[in-house]
């Protein structure tokens, strides 16, 4: 019965990696790219690039420098909404505490560890070639 319930939570365990990944993703970049835009302010260079025509949509000169007053408008908004992004996404990552404090050793010993990886690996393949 266990052994049923391992094969049932491996599939899910895979998918629920893969969209919490996907998710911290898209956080970290929306919260830089809208933080980006709150700081820098470019409808200066937008002139260049306006309008943007695809088959899909029109991206137009008007439509931008809207969003660009909107986020000019709610300024304090707009950074403390996309720094939230970013901290939301990073935090969604964090399993546990005890975790944070094991990252900076393992970061340490990461070429101690790749060499024993390493020396396994070739030890592992030295007896298949031996057999």
């Amino acid at each position: 019965m266990k052994k049923l319930i391992n094969k049932i939570k491996k599939p899910f365990k895979k998918v629920s990696n893969i969209v919490l990944a996907l998710f911290t993703f898209l956080a970290v970049v929306g919260g830089s790219i809208g933080l980006t835009t709150a700081l820098v302010n470019p409808v200066n260079l937008w002139w260049q690039y306006a309008p943007i025509e695809t088959p899909w949509f029109i991206i137009t000169y008007t439509s931008v420098l809207e969003y660009m007053e909107l986020m000019q408008t709610w300024y304090w908004y707009s950074i403390g909404i996309s720094i939230g992004a970013i901290v939301l996404g990073l935090a969604a990552q964090i399993r546990s505490i005890a975790g944070l404090k094991k990252i900076p050793m393992a970061i340490v010993r990461s070429p101690i560890t790749l060499y024993q990886d390493i020396k396994t690996f070739r030890d592992w393949l030295f007896n298949k070639i031996e057999y």
